[in-house]
C-alpha cells in the first residue's frame, strides 16, 4: 500500500506537473517554437527561444505515471493482468486523444502517456534490476540514434511511403513531436524503477536526492565531452548560460531532468506529510487533489482553446509568432488559458458528474474502479 506521506506527495506533484506542463506547452505552441528553432543556428545561445527548465514539467510528469501505476499494482486491489489489461486500454484512449491535436500541438503530454502507458504491461512484472538495464538502455539508445542521421521531427511528421528507409521508419517511430517515445519514456521507466525499489523518503534531502543532485551535476559536466564527440544538431538546440550548456534530448539532457525529477519528488514528499498534519495544510491538499485528480481534462482543455485560438488568428506561422513574440501577450494569454480550464472543470464538476469529462471516459473504457 502506498503511505500517507506518497499519497499527499504525489497529490501536489501532479499538479505542479500539469500546471508547469500546460504553461511550457502553452509558450511552446503559442511562440511557435519549432519554426524558431528552424531559424537559427545549432550553436546559438537559445535561452531567449525555449528554457531547459520548461522540460523538467513533462519529464515529472511522465515520471509521476509510472511512479503511481506501480504503486496501484503493490496496492493489490486488483489482480496483475487486470491492471495491466487498465493501463493498455487507458494508453490507447490518451494516445487518441493527443492525435486530435498533432497538427497543431507539438509538445503532447496526451501522446507521450498514452504510449508509455499502452506499452507498460510489457516491462511492468519485471524485476527492479531489469526495469534499470531497460531505462540504462533506453538512454544508451536515445543518445546513440539521436546523433547518427537519424531524422528527428520535433513536430509531428507523417510516413512518406516514397522515402520508405530503415533511418526513416526509426525517426517516424522513435523520435516524431517533440516528447518523442525516445528519450522521453525513459522519465515513465524511471517512476517504475523507483516505485519498484521501494525508496523510503526521510527527511526533505534523503540520500536519493543526493543521487539526484550527482545525476544534475553528471549532466552538466558531461555535455562539452558530447559536443566534441558528436558536435551539434540542428533540430535540437543547446540551452546555454553562464554555467551550463545542455542539448535538448542528449545524455546530458536526460541525467539533468532525471536528477531534478528526484529532488523535487524527494521534497514534495516530504513537506506533503507535513503540511497535511495541519488543519489548514489538509484542506489545502484536498483542493489540490480535487484538480490533480483532473490532470488530463484541464490539459485536454487547453488544447482544444487554444484550438479555437488558432483558428481566429489568420496568416500562418509567421502571423502566431508575431502576435505572441511579446511576453505581455504571451504569458497572460497562457494563463488566460490555463485558468479557464480550471474553471471548466469546476462547473463540470459542479454541474455534471464529479468525475472530469476525461478521467470519465478513461474510467469507462479502461475498465478501472476509480
Amino acid at each position: 500500500m502506498s503511505s500517507n506521506r506518497e499519497i499527499k506527495g504525489i497529490a501536489i506533484s501532479y499538479l505542479l506537473a500539469i500546471v508547469g506542463t500546460i504553461l511550457a506547452n502553452e509558450i511552446f505552441v503559442l511562440k511557435e517554437i519549432t519554426e524558431v528553432l528552424k531559424s537559427y543556428a545549432a550553436s546559438r545561445n537559445t535561452q531567449e527561444i525555449y528554457f531547459i527548465w520548461f522540460d523538467f514539467f513533462p519529464a515529472l510528469f511522465l515520471f509521476l505515471n509510472g511512479y503511481t501505476m506501480t504503486l496501484a499494482f503493490k496496492s493489490k486491489k486488483q489482480s496483475s493482468s487486470r491492471l495491466m489489461g487498465h493501463y493498455s486500454r487507458r494508453g490507447l484512449v490518451l494516445l487518441v486523444l493527443g492525435l486530435l491535436f498533432v497538427g497543431f500541438w507539438p509538445a503532447n503530454i496526451l501522446v507521450i502517456s498514452g504510449i508509455c502507458f499502452f506499452v507498460s504491461p510489457l516491462f511492468i512484472r519485471w524485476e527492479s534490476l531489469f526495469l534499470q538495464i531497460l531505462l540504462f538502455a533506453v538512454v544508451l539508445l536515445s543518445t546513440v540514434l539521436g546523433n547518427l542521421d537519424i531524422p528527428i521531427y520535433p513536430s509531428f511528421a507523417g510516413f512518406k511511403l516514397q522515402e520508405v528507409s530503415a533511418v526513416n521508419i526509426v525517426g517516424f517511430l522513435f523520435f516524431n513531436g517533440y516528447y518523442s517515445v525516445l528519450p522521453w519514456i525513459s522519465f515513465f521507466i524511471l517512476g517504475v524503477v523507483f516505485g519498484k525499489s521501494g525508496v523510503k523518503v526521510r527527511g526533505w534531502f534523503p540520500p536519493i536526492a543526493v543521487f539526484g543532485t550527482i545525476m544534475m551535476i553528471a549532466g552538466i559536466v558531461v555535455q562539452p565531452l558530447l559536443n566534441n564527440m558528436f558536435g551539434g544538431i540542428g533540430e535540437l538546440n543547446d540551452f546555454s548560460s553562464e554555467i551550463m550548456s545542455i542539448r535538448f534530448h542528449s545524455f546530458s539532457f536526460i541525467l539533468f531532468e532525471s536528477g531534478l525529477v528526484l529532488m523535487a519528488v524527494s521534497a514534495i514528499n516530504y513537506f506533503g506529510k507535513k503540511w497535511n498534519e495541519t488543519i489548514g495544510g489538509a484542506k489545502i491538499i484536498g483542493w489540490i487533489d480535487r484538480f490533480s485528480s483532473s490532470k488530463y481534462t484541464l490539459y485536454f482543455f487547453v488544447c482544444l482553446e487554444t484550438g479555437v485560438l488558432w483558428s481566429l488568428v489568420k496568416g500562418g506561422n509567421q502571423a502566431r509568432i508575431y502576435w505572441f513574440k511579446s511576453i505581455w501577450i504571451l504569458i497572460p494569454t497562457s494563463l488566460a488559458m490555463m485558468a479557464l480550464s480550471f474553471l471548466l472543470v469546476l462547473w463540470w464538476k459542479k454541474k455534471v458528474t464529479d468525475k472530469a469529462p476525461v478521467e470519465w471516459l478513461l474510467k469507462n473504457i479502461s475498465g478501472s474502479r476509480k
